[in-house]
């Protein structure tokens, strides 16, 4: 579920997205500094790998809440994601959270 943000006063683009990995899903972001074919090193965002156990298992599949999106706010990148932590009596937890890059 990648995400595409642009500076349009630098011409930035930031690209926020889930990957998964064996030990679960991180959430990620990537920022070209306006340089064709120029990549930052991907950064975690996540605090902590989400395991899939903590997240609710559908016909489809574990999911996760889909919603991410990356905007600019004063030149750097503001992500918006979902963050599954441990489940507690067995009732799955999931909160929406606000990176600035």
């Amino acid at each position: 579920l990648p995400a595409i943000g642009t500076d349009l006063a630098t011409g930035r683009i930031a690209i926020a997205y889930m990957r998964a990995r064996a030990a679960g899903i991180d959430v990620e972001l990537i920022e070209s500094p306006g340089a064709p074919g120029s990549w930052t090193t991907a950064r975690r965002l996540s605090a902590q790998t989400m395991p899939l156990t903590w997240m609710a298992n559908t016909t489809s599949g574990r999911m996760l809440g889909d919603y991410i999106s990356v905007h600019y706010a004063r030149g750097r990148p503001l992500v918006v994601w979902v963050l599954a932590t441990d489940p507690v009596s067995g009732s799955f937890r999931e909160a929406v959270y606000a990176t600035r890059g």
